[in-house]
């Protein structure tokens, strides 16, 4: 968790733990559960949180340009989805816990009334996430995306005092190579989420549709 490594010596030893978690299969739902009692709205209103307060510089007040993590809205399948990614400049300093998770992940909602009439791609405004979030009785589904992850050499990923030489065993150090990343859901229902035979959906690190 974030408490855990604020005594790392440096900025690779800090973010590696984030994504490098044995034994663990769902990094949102570890996140939950150490941070928010297990809740994963609260993961969610701390990520719209991040969203307008990390700015790529040194910002006195909430950044208006060049927010470093980036969460948008579109109407799609008669659902609001929420894509969190991260801009291409953060700064190490802000990778943690939480901004590792804004690589895709998707936020599905129910769509206000008001707003079905909307045409499919239409934007939609954060404070509609930020309202659901906060309401245990909006219907409210995450689709979790693969964290972030980072090349590092091997002396320092086998050093990471977060581990013991138990819970971590180095069997290869891969080439990290780019591309682009797509996510594809399951279809839901517009009013209950729930999962149904459909189109499914797709979200890359910049939007949902």
């Amino acid at each position: 968790s974030t408490r855990v490594h604020r005594g790392c010596r440096t900025a690779m030893e800090r973010v590696l733990p984030c994504t490098i978690r044995p034994n663990r299969a769902s990094e949102l739902l570890a996140l939950a559960e150490e941070e928010h009692g297990g809740s994963v709205r609260g993961v969610v209103s701390k990520l719209v949180e991040l969203s307008r307060r990390h700015c790529i510089r040194k910002c006195r007040e909430q950044c208006k340009h060049d927010r470093a993590i980036v969460c948008k809205g579109r109407k799609g399948f008669g659902l609001a989805l929420f894509v969190f990614t991260y801009d291409q400049r953060i700064p190490t300093s802000l990778w943690d816990a939480y901004t590792v998770l804004c690589r895709g992940l998707t936020v599905v909602l129910r769509l206000p009334e008001h707003l079905k009439s909307l045409e499919d791609g239409a934007s939609l405004d954060l404070g509609l996430l930020d309202v659901a979030a906060e309401d245990p009785t909006a219907p409210l589904e995450v689709v979790e995306c693969m964290p972030k992850f980072f090349e590092s050499d091997p002396a320092t990923v086998q050093g990471l005092k977060s581990f013991s030489p138990d819970d971590l065993q180095l069997e290869a150090v891969l080439e990290k190579v780019d591309g682009s990343l797509g996510l594809l859901h399951p279809a839901r229902d517009p009013e209950t989420l729930e999962i149904i035979d459909g189109l499914p959906l797709l979200s890359s690190k910049s939007v949902g549709f």
